[in-house]
């Protein structure tokens, strides 16, 4: 099977959301979803809708009865990316027919694209989204999942700075009018179901950043075939072959105004929330890392730097976003010009 082959039966560019988005359990957003990934995609939805409400209703029952400000706030951090990270599903999922035009959109152009040119243009853009996603994936999944494991053992977690009893801790409070969490095994098992939910929590913000990154690529890559096509308008010869570059400039445009406009409704509610998500844990983090550090805690203070840089980068892509569209906007005008 050819390169070219590839991309037609399974297009290439959306291999990281069918995977991610199947995990999540949104329902899968392709048109060539079997039936095993659609019933794969109901449970898994069932299970994140299920662990979330798990950690997040006992969560903010018990926050209410802490008497000390300093431990309210050592759980601010984990309990108020949750529930962002909440919003953010539902958003998606209140969104999941935009957001699934946009991923068709996508393979159907990966598929009508037989230019040689145009076709290394989108492999480019492609790689590029890839790496991105990657790094933000690892870098999430590192810092989230290391919290999630260590916070309840590591001398040096915020929790365990301000609690003086001798309880066992877990990431997220968990309401005693609900469940005695001390005794076993219910503590380990509910210290087993937060990691769990941390992963989940890890992924949806890693679904959000891949949505900015794969939409922005696409429109990059469609916006460059468009420059392409103008200078091939300016140079062709005859009035056969003017006339058909014309009308593959006006559709390629026509599609960069669609899919522009549909992204921007897609990602309208999930771009305000990670904004203001990543100003609010940023300051956090950095208050956790400040206070590990002055308590002498290197590994503590090195896993809150970690998750830092995770929604520092988070925080950039979405700010990125609107510079590198201007940036081609401003690109097209001058070969217009």
């Amino acid at each position: 099977m050819s390169q070219t082959d590839k991309f037609e039966s399974r297009p290439e560019a959306t291999t990281q959301t069918r995977w991610i988005f199947l995990l999540l359990g949104v329902q899968p957003m392709t048109k060539n979803s079997t039936i095993t990934e659609k019933r794969i995609s109901a449970v898994m939805y069932l299970i994140c809708r299920s662990l979330l409400a798990f950690i997040i209703i006992p969560a903010n029952i018990q926050l209410f009865w802490f008497e000390r400000l300093e431990i309210k706030l050592a759980y601010f951090g984990p309990l108020g990316t949750a529930m962002a990270c909440a919003l953010k599903y539902f958003a998606i999922i209140s969104r999941r027919d935009d957001i699934t035009n946009c991923i068709q959109q996508i393979e159907e152009d990966w598929c009508q694209s037989k230019n040689k040119d145009s076709l290394e243009i989108m492999k480019q853009h492609t790689r590029q989204g890839r790496r991105i996603t990657t790094f933000c994936g690892s870098v999430m999944y590192t810092g989230g999942i290391l919290h999630q494991i260590m916070m309840p053992f590591l001398p040096g977690s915020v929790v365990s700075i301000f609690s003086n009893s001798t309880k066992r801790l877990l990431v997220y409070p968990m309401s005693e009018i609900i469940l005695d969490d001390q005794v076993t095994p219910t503590y380990e098992i509910l210290y087993i179901i937060h990691i769990v939910a941390g992963i989940v929590v890890c992924t949806i913000a890693l679904a959000s950043c891949h949505l900015a990154i794969l939409f922005v690529t696409h429109t990059s890559s469609l916006t460059e075939i468009m420059t392409l096509k103008l200078e091939n308008l300016m140079t062709a010869q005859g009035e056969v072959k003017q006339n058909l570059c014309m009308s593959e400039v006006i559709d390629i445009n026509h599609k960069i105004i669609k899919f522009s406009h549909t992204v921007e409704i897609c990602l309208r509610e999930i771009c305000l929330i990670s904004i203001l998500e990543a100003l609010y844990v940023i300051c956090l983090a950095e208050y956790y890392a400040l206070l590990t550090w002055n308590h002498n805690e290197t590994f503590g203070a090195i896993i809150y730097l970690i998750l830092l840089q995770g929604f520092v980068g988070s925080f950039f892509i979405f700010c990125h976003v609107g510079e590198i569209m201007k940036e081609q906007v401003c690109s097209l005008f001058i070969h217009c010009q």
